[in-house]
């Protein structure tokens, strides 16, 4: 049982005292993207529905974000026994269990990664603005169109290294 490890006093703190367990309580409304409002209604749900002990709630967590990042390497790992060696020999699946919405996140993204490959990109991003609510640097995934070869014509190139140059010398122009 995790207890205290990077920020899982901080999960268990808000799961036993902020999360209510009343759908009167829930206040999703007043919450910002910076709030994580996904996180803060996957909580209620657990809560609500599964177990008020927080225990329960990491281990879901991890057990879920967990199987998603394993169906991602099944599907586009060249060596799927070797990536799974490198995932727990790595310690990696031990981050589901204790940064928990970023893995959330990150495993939600994954999932989403399917939809860009299959050219599907309005999926892709409604995905990934799902997994914002959870946490919002997920929206990183959004330079996986920097990865397509459509993107890197000259123009394109020409205008990057203009806005590279013009971010180095904006403190000269304002």
């Amino acid at each position: 049982f995790r207890t205290e490890y990077n920020d899982t006093l901080t999960y268990i703190s808000n799961f036993n005292f902020r999360i209510p367990t009343q759908f009167s309580d829930l206040h999703l409304s007043e919450l910002k993207l910076g709030d994580n409002p996904g996180f803060y209604f996957y909580q209620f749900l657990i809560k609500s529905f599964i177990s008020n002990n927080p225990q329960v709630f990491i281990l879901i967590s991890a057990v879920i974000t967990n199987v998603l990042i394993v169906f991602f390497y099944k599907k586009y790992s060249v060596g799927f026994g070797f990536s799974i060696y490198l995932f727990i020999a790595s310690g990696l699946y031990l981050l589901g269990f204790v940064a928990i919405k970023q893995m959330l996140a990150i495993a939600i993204g994954l999932w989403g990664i399917h939809y860009f490959y299959k050219n599907q990109h309005i999926k892709f991003i409604v995905v990934l603005l799902i997994a914002s609510t959870i946490h919002p640097f997920i929206l990183l995934f959004l330079s996986a169109y920097l990865l397509n070869d459509e993107v890197w014509t000259r123009k394109m190139m020409l205008s990057f290294v203009i806005v590279i140059v013009i971010g180095f010398v904006f403190t000269q122009f304002v």
